[in-house]
């Protein structure tokens, strides 16, 4: 291996510890840092789960599933497809809304 080849594999491994430190970081402090957001975006997989295709006639968050009302879904198509494939990875999941707790 030419010196040139040593320098490309020792800066690649680098970025590659760099961005595993970043990513465990990342996972230990979601807990902490997960806000109201998560039960919005399981509401939306849970609608997109019920209406398929036709998701977006009822994107605008007006019914009871979601914890907070008007905040519609506004967001790409591919976005739906990521959220049903974690409604499929966690069916079983459930949300404290915050309705449940006079919030909201």
């Amino acid at each position: 291996m030419t010196l040139a080849n040593w320098k490309n594999a020792l800066h690649s491994g680098l970025l590659g510890v760099v961005l595993t430190i970043a990513a465990l970081m990342r996972l230990w402090a979601a807990p902490l840092s997960a806000g109201p957001d998560v039960a919005q975006f399981r509401a939306f997989a849970g609608l997109f789960h019920d209406y398929g295709l036709d998701f977006y006639r009822y994107a605008d968050a007006a019914l009871d599933i979601f914890p907070f009302e008007g905040w519609a879904f506004v967001y790409p198509p591919i976005w739906l497809l990521v959220l049903g494939a974690t409604l499929l990875l966690v069916p079983s999941s459930t949300v404290r809304w915050p309705r449940e707790f006079g919030q909201g």
